[in-house]
């Protein structure tokens, strides 16, 4: 049968009759070596795991280590801030002067807009309309005073003045409460100015 096949030209060359014989010792070996083979690739895949978990923990590790002392620091920084806060407190409510806390955002919108849309000067601008002089002050915004303020004024109730601060005083005159305003538009950090009080 060999020699027909060869004729045929099934096969080229030599032959012998292994290839056409059922050897169970050469199939277990080739199955021993595949398993090996597998086992091997088993074990490499295993390890890496196991180096590329380790590895994770570590980093994991360090930057849980981390964030605790972010979030430690945070803490420390929330602290100081709060016992500021109070400090700060304590100093503006029982100030012997008297100490208003302001808002002027909306008004120096407010200045910066007819400024631009006037094209003048904001002194010539109020000194030419009164009533614009009425809606700049009634846009400054009393946040809190302190005791002392509260004396002065004869203050009862905190809330009162705070809604209604610009019948609390009087101004002597309209170059006062220009220059107070003109003050507040290019940010004067200081400014002295009398009031009349009842």
């Amino acid at each position: 049968m060999a020699k027909t096949l060869q004729e045929t030209g099934f096969f080229k060359g030599e032959y012998n009759l292994d290839d056409f014989v059922f050897d169970p010792e050469k199939k277990s070996q080739k199955l021993f070596q595949i398993l090996i083979i597998l086992f091997s690739i088993t074990i490499i895949i295993f390890i890496l795991a196991f180096i590329t978990i380790r590895q994770l923990r570590r980093i994991i590790k360090n930057k849980t280590k981390d964030l605790e002392e972010e979030i430690l620091q945070r803490k420390n920084i929330e602290l100081i801030l709060r016992e500021n806060e109070i400090r700060y407190k304590l100093l503006f409510d029982y100030s012997p002067l008297c100490l208003i806390e302001t808002d002027f955002s909306e008004l120096l919108n407010y200045l910066f807009k007819i400024k631009s849309e006037n094209q003048t000067d904001l002194k010539i601008l109020f000194q030419n309309n009164p009533d614009l002089l009425n809606n700049c002050l009634n846009l400054i915004k009393v946040i809190d005073i302190n005791q002392a303020t509260s004396k002065i004024f004869n203050i009862n109730n905190k809330n009162d003045f705070i809604e209604n601060h610009q019948s609390f005083y009087k101004i002597k005159s309209l170059d006062i409460v220009i220059d107070y305003l003109l003050s507040i538009a290019s940010q004067t950090k200081f400014l002295a100015m009398k009031f009349k009080y009842y």
